[in-house]
């Protein structure tokens, strides 16, 4: 259990954006200009793609893996834009006016706001580049239809009744900010990726550092101001939540494979032999570490129907 609380039981909130106006990107930063264009970046890390090294596709040579891994960062820079804007900021304006049903410290309050200012430039600038790239490459990106994410994540907590459904979109953005992003963490350090993906990606990892701190703190304030009924229908749905908010878009990759001579047979080869549920739930374990412990942290196991629904979901083993 939390820790951080006063002998009255009020919790102790230690805030990382203190220093906000300094150190944010949307205060600080520069905006990241595509100046270097060449045939030996490529725009998205090959490791972190893995149907790039499907021998199916290793055949259609290199001017397919790097459209591949353009339309690979497309799709990140439309999610991270939607999502920031749809999801987080809808949780941080809650959280901000006061309307999140909690009893919060001011300064929590106070700093909602601030991430509301750094999902937006998020937004801003994921899409800078996206338009950036675009028009340095003449790739265009493929529709994209935030929609479909939003039905799977409505889908995974169909079962919350009415009234606990806020509280349900306030523990998926803790889910999500709270996960540590292989993206967020590998891509600033591969040196075969265009420098201007690189440092847009390094500046969103600092200003998410910070955000992870927050919502870690945020689900310490929460979980203990929930009844027992509460937590017993909310904890089940938790690790749906970080399945959905980590798996690979598969529709999203198909609709990228279509764009190349393969049959469709030998899409789905690709997909099933790319994407071999053990490795993704290994990969979704791994990436999902510091919110299981911030869960456990906070006794979510000890309820015996959320820790069954996590051991079956593959998340706890």
């Amino acid at each position: 259990m939390p820790t951080n609380r006063g002998e009255r039981g009020h919790y102790e909130y230690k805030s990382r954006l203190s220093d906000w106006d300094s150190r944010a990107g949307v205060r600080a930063g520069v905006r990241r200009l595509l100046e270097e264009e060449t045939a030996e970046k490529v725009y998205f890390s090959p490791a972190l793609d893995p149907i790039i090294r499907h021998p199916l596709l290793v055949r259609l040579g290199k001017e397919a893996e790097r459209s591949l891994l353009i339309y690979h960062l497309y799709s990140y820079l439309e999610f991270t834009a939607s999502f920031e804007i749809e999801v987080v900021n809808r949780g941080a304006q809650r959280i901000a006016f006061g309307k999140s049903g909690l009893d919060l410290p001011s300064e929590m309050l106070f700093d909602a706001y601030k991430i509301y200012c750094d999902e937006a430039y998020h937004s801003l600038y994921s899409i800078d580049l996206k338009v950036q790239i675009e028009a340095a490459t003449g790739i265009k990106p493929l529709p994209y239809n935030f929609g479909d994410f939003l039905r799977r994540f409505n889908k995974a907590r169909e079962a919350v009744p009415p009234n606990l459904r806020p509280l349900s979109g306030l523990l998926f953005v803790i889910v999500f900010e709270t996960l540590i992003s292989s993206t967020l963490n590998k891509i600033p350090k591969d040196e075969q990726v265009v420098l201007a993906v690189r440092k847009m990606i390094a500046d969103h990892a600092n200003d998410e550092a910070r955000h992870h701190a927050f919502f870690s703190s945020f689900m310490d304030v929460l979980w203990p101001q929930l009844s027992k009924r509460q937590k017993s229908i909310l904890g089940p749905i938790l690790p749906h939540f970080i399945i959905k908010a980590l798996e690979p878009d598969y529709e999203a990759i198909k609709r990228r494979l279509k764009m190349y001579d393969l049959r469709p047979e030998e899409i789905d080869q690709i997909m099933a032999e790319s994407y071999p549920w053990p490795e993704v739930i290994d990969g979704l374990r791994k990436t999902a570490g510091a919110t299981l412990q911030l869960f456990r942290r906070n006794g979510l196991f000890e309820d015996p129907q959320t820790l069954e629904e996590f051991q079956k979901s593959g998340l706890i083993i």
